[in-house]
């Protein structure tokens, strides 16, 4: 079966969901390991600014627990948004493409949580914004060789006024996004290898300008489509 036709069921999500829940799970595994290990009353980096220098402290609990918080709080999202999804039968079809984008998140924030405990506990000293920066590029590259096979939903795409009322809006912009976020992606994975202090601002602007461009583009392309709904 191919995967425009896989059609999801409840055993397809709960099984995306409990390998989500394991990720979260040695999250807090490693949260609880390190709330023995550091001190109560010591401020630990919550936030680095571009040059990778932390600009903001806060407590234990801040500090390691907020980020198992928030992957805990993404499995669930990812858990309702077929339930809510106007849209289900597109949003199933597009499965893999949901998979691959949910594991792909939370593996992000499973890694750089363990980065960051692993510079509070001393086991190494990595540099986060070189870390994000290369995270975050193989990220959308995940999500631009997939960006292709998603149908048009409300929750998850390139979710303009033109691609929501025109399937071919739709299909034409996430086609060129795929292409586009996966060539960000990349040239942000090199350049946060080969520039550590500004390879995420190269980043953040390509895909800051790949994102306006998509937006003209389905606009541009909604306007001559024969499908086209006007509200």
């Amino acid at each position: 079966m191919s995967d425009d036709n896989h059609n999801i069921d409840n055993a397809d999500l709960n099984r995306l969901l409990g390998v989500m829940a394991v990720i979260v799970a040695v999250m807090f595994a490693i949260a609880a390991y390190a709330w023995l290990r550091v001190p109560d009353g010591i401020r630990i980096p919550v936030h680095w600014g571009l040059d990778g220098k932390p600009n903001r402290f806060g407590g234990k609990a801040e500090g390691l627990l907020v980020m198992p918080c928030i992957a805990l709080a993404t499995t669930l999202l990812f858990r309702v948004i077929p339930i809510i999804e106007p849209r289900r039968r597109n949003l199933l079809r597009s499965f893999v493409a949901y998979r691959m984008v949910a594991l792909g998140l939370v593996t992000f924030f499973l890694v750089i949580y363990a980065v960051k405990v692993g510079n509070i506990l001393g086991v190494f000293k990595l540099e986060m914004t070189s870390v994000v920066g290369l995270l975050v590029s193989a990220l959308i590259m995940v999500l631009g060789n997939y960006l292709g096979k998603v149908r048009s939903n409300f929750m998850f795409g390139i979710r303009t006024p033109w691609t929501l009322s025109s399937n071919i809006a739709w299909d034409k912009t996430h086609r060129l996004g795929g292409r586009l976020f996966f060539g960000v992606g990349l040239i942000g994975l090199i350049a946060s290898a080969a520039m550590p202090a500004s390879g995420i601002k190269v980043f953040i602007g390509l895909l800051i300008a790949a994102s306006m461009f998509l937006v003209f583009y389905s606009w541009l392309v909604w306007r001559n489509a024969p499908d086209r709904t006007q509200t």
